[in-house]
């Protein structure tokens, strides 16, 4: 069957997006068929999951008016018609009104339009082997995106992400969601320096200036700026690279975290995820990450 994803969001959501719907084809031998509307109006940010080895094509313009039908509210009627109509043919809709992990979604019949962010790892966390190989990069780095990987590869690299952003300047955002607080910082590192032999730190942030002014991130330290506003999915690729991780509640640094291939990798992740308690987080974190 098809698997309609509307794309919506950061690179970070995109990849919850496609790998919920790629499990959904796993279990189903279903085919991902992503519909970048959002993105090519503008509505969202730019589509980057081009960029990775995925199992997924583009809608079609036959397929584009059905995703249409079925998305827009004042043609929901017509599209409940036509699915009675022409069965198999119509995609059922699966909205994700909270941010709980929707075990149902396993049992809806096809074809299917998804329609959300879909933020936790339990609706893939099953596919995990089959899932990493399609997300890797299609292109190799550039020459200073290689340098940084030589040098993370080197050492006991402990990726650290800021996000501020949107998340500073938008007031409905900052209210919603929020920035972790330099305490959650302070305390996370002093964790990985109980538990990580000479740990170097790797920071990435879309603020660079702020954070550098205000971490206090020990020695040695680096900070990486230059694919900022440029090529953020490169930092993504430097951050999974890395053996340790202390993530914001930001989905970016969720996957450079889940993307890491090291057994023994220590993933600290902020206890609050949402600045508003009424949005629900219980599902956000996997349990073998630290919650500090």
């Amino acid at each position: 069957m098809k698997i309609y994803v509307l794309c919506d969001g950061g690179l970070g959501n995109q990849l919850f997006e496609y790998a919920c719907a790629r499990a959904l084809a796993i279990k189903t031998g279903g085919e991902v068929v992503l519909d970048p509307w959002r993105s090519r109006r503008g509505r969202t940010r730019p589509l980057e999951l081009q960029h990775f080895n995925i199992k997924a094509r583009f809608t079609t313009g036959f397929e584009t008016l059905i995703c249409r039908l079925v998305d827009a509210s004042r043609l929901r009627p017509v599209a409940k018609i036509a699915r009675k109509i022409v069965p198999g043919m119509i995609p059922t809709v699966v909205r994700q009104k909270k941010n709980d992990y929707i075990p149902e979604i396993f049992e809806v019949p096809g074809p299917l339009f998804l329609d959300g962010w879909f933020q936790s790892e339990l609706y893939f966390r099953d596919h995990r082997e089959q899932l990493l190989p399609e997300l890797t990069f299609r292109d190799p780095p550039d020459a200073i995106n290689q340098e940084w990987l030589e040098k993370i590869r080197a050492c006991n690299a402990v990726s650290v992400h800021v996000r501020r952003g949107d998340y500073v300047s938008d007031p409905f955002i900052a209210t919603g969601i929020g920035t972790c607080s330099l305490e959650y910082y302070q305390a996370a590192i002093d964790l990985i320096r109980q538990r990580v032999e000479n740990p170097t730190f790797f920071v990435f942030s879309d603020d660079p200036e702020w954070t550098r002014r205000n971490l206090p991130v020990p020695e040695p330290r680096h900070f990486i700026s230059h694919n900022c506003g440029k090529c953020d999915r490169e930092d993504m690729r430097l951050m999974s690279a890395c053996k340790h991780f202390i993530i914001a509640n930001s989905t970016f640094s969720w996957w450079g975290a889940w993307l890491a291939t090291n057994a023994e990798k220590i993933v600290i992740a902020p206890k609050r995820w949402f600045a508003n308690p009424k949005y629900s987080e219980k599902d956000v974190v996997p349990t073998a990450w630290i919650r500090v």
